[in-house]
């Protein structure tokens, strides 16, 4: 069994400008041989903004995304490789999400060449999913602590985005073959 968490977007597609995102997440395992089950919980921000033309491209203006949300995440994995130092294992899952914020910030200029912002801003209980599929690569650190480094290619109904994750893990046991 295994404490991991924590990671970073580093490319969020189609977007036009990206922010940093962050994700903390708590995630039991249990190992199996060479099969790896993860679940548990994540919270996670995702920001990204996008320009846009406005009357036959004279005018322009920018709309920026703020999403904050929980996620459930289940995660499936299978080591390549493995010994007693290091492991490479390819990884897939599914996540369940729940929005807990969401502000749309649109900007744009006016009639007269005057700046104007107008915020949206959305409620709670809005549910989402999505899945995941990667790679991870995972170095003994010391007794039974491993740092695990990831990159996994995200589909979400929100957005798609490639992030590297980091984490830090403790196997309870040193059943990890």
């Amino acid at each position: 069994m295994e404490i991991c968490g924590g990671y970073f977007y580093i490319i969020d597609f189609p977007h036009d400008h990206f922010y940093f995102n962050y994700a903390v997440a708590v995630m039991p395992a249990f190992n199996f041989n060479r099969f790896k089950i993860s679940f548990g919980g994540a919270y996670s921000t995702n920001t990204y903004s996008q320009d846009f033309d406005i009357n036959d491209s004279t005018q322009k203006g920018n709309v920026e995304y703020r999403f904050k949300y929980v996620a459930i995440p289940i995660v499936f994995s299978y080591k390549f490789i493995n010994n007693e130092h290091y492991s490479l294992s390819g990884l897939a899952g599914i996540f369940e999400t729940r929005l807990v914020d969401y502000k749309k910030t649109s900007t744009y200029q006016g009639v007269q060449g005057e700046k104007k912002t107008v915020d949206t801003y959305f409620g709670e209980n809005n549910y989402g999913y999505g899945a995941n599929i990667g790679i991870m690569f995972s170095r003994r650190l010391f007794s039974n602590f491993w740092m695990n480094v990831s990159s996994c290619f995200i589909y979400h109904n929100y957005n798609r985005s490639l992030n590297l994750q980091i984490g830090l893990e403790y196997r309870f046991t040193n059943f990890s073959k």
